[in-house]
């Protein structure tokens, strides 16, 4: 009877080696043992957009489509974090600018919707993404 449950706990523990080794390799945004990654992005200032959109930079809402309808940044794209998938994929746009800078905002003071939109954005593959925290409030306030 030892011997059996020896043998069916080895084959858990190698079962459960082989998840882990799997989801490590394969699905790298799954942090099973150091926790999700620290969402760090370069930070713009407020100055800073408003050159880069003289220059062409891709301007990403992040807020809801009510809010993105209510007002925005002049030119900016709505991706809103709450249905990114779908927004993504019909903004075009975004399909061929992998290498292409892309500043995303939000609401400001303390939203976390850019950095969680900026997050799907790199992992998508866009390579220079960075995150105006000052976001909408700061732009109406001047």
């Amino acid at each position: 009877m030892r011997k059996v449950i020896y043998k069916a706990a080895l084959i858990c523990l190698i079962s459960a080696l082989l998840g882990i080794t799997y989801n490590r390799i394969f699905n790298p945004q799954i942090h099973l043992f150091s926790g999700p990654p620290k969402l760090i992005y370069p930070q713009v200032s407020l100055e800073e957009v408003k050159i880069k959109l003289r220059q062409g930079v891709i301007l990403v809402d992040a807020r809801t489509k009510e809010e993105f309808d209510k007002g925005h940044i002049d030119g900016a794209i709505n991706l809103p974090y709450n249905n990114f998938e779908i927004a993504y994929y019909q903004a075009t746009l975004l399909h061929n600018s992998i290498e292409k800078e892309i500043i995303v905002y939000c609401g400001g003071g303390g939203c976390k919707s850019s950095l969680l939109v900026a997050e799907n954005l790199t992992l998508l593959g866009h390579s220079n993404v960075k995150v105006f925290s000052g976001g909408w409030s700061a732009w109406v306030k001047n």
